[in-house]
């Protein structure tokens, strides 16, 4: 009887056409060296996925995040130390747009690890104060006035998109909404040295969402 890892790859395929989760999929490339080889990282046949939600982390596990998948009602909880007190500001392509304190952004892969794609700072951002205090704080208590400070990551940086797969294609775009009411929009390709402000003849708009579609961003 022949070994699983000596199944011809044209089998595995025909496999994994009929799988429905992409946990399952992942599973069936981590059987061996042979398997892996066989089956692209990314499936063709696989279903739409409804995108995992992730979690805030713990206290006592700082270097873990929580992601519970819709699909199956189950949690599985990754090693990322790289998103330890980062915030999540957008998700594409199975990449997390993650922000630092700075607030430098960075694109990271969780299945991918330690695959990590760092951009540059957002226009206007660069000199910005590391925290905002609400106005009219100076009668709160001390521990108030802690409680009621933003960081920039948190308020400045409403969403960020990012046109392509990184891990797939060199020539991917990245595009934010960020600013004080969320009127801002900037862009940024890879290999840019620096993010492209856009500068619309309109009234200013508070943005809420980006989406990509066939080669052009959409804002609304």
């Amino acid at each position: 009887m022949s070994r699983w890892s000596d199944l011809p790859p044209e089998l595995l395929q025909l496999i994994t056409q009929k799988q429905t989760n992409y946990v399952d999929y992942l599973c069936v490339r981590a059987v061996c060296k042979s398997w892996r080889s066989a089956l692209p990282k990314k499936p063709h046949d696989l279903l739409c996925q409804l995108p995992w939600l992730l979690l805030p982390y713990q206290n006592d596990s700082p270097n873990h995040r929580g992601f519970y998948n819709l699909a199956d009602g189950k949690t599985y909880r990754l090693e990322l130390p790289e998103a330890y007190e980062k915030r999540c500001c957008g998700s594409s392509h199975g990449w997390l747009v993650m922000v630092e304190e700075t607030p430098a952004i960075f694109l990271l892969n969780p299945l991918k690890k330690p695959e990590s794609i760092f951009l540059h700072y957002p226009p206007s951002l660069i000199n910005f104060p590391t925290e905002v205090v609400f106005k009219n704080s100076r009668n709160l208590h001390p521990s108030s006035i802690r409680s009621s400070k933003q960081r920039p990551r948190d308020r400045f940086i409403r969403k960020v998109r990012v046109s392509a797969d990184p891990s797939l294609v060199s020539n991917f775009m990245v595009m934010a909404i960020y600013g004080t009411e969320h009127e801002n929009l900037a862009f940024c390709a890879s290999g840019d040295i620096a993010w492209t402000i856009i500068r619309e003849t309109s009234p200013p708009l508070n943005y809420k969402d980006i989406m990509f579609h066939e080669g052009n961003f959409f804002c609304s």
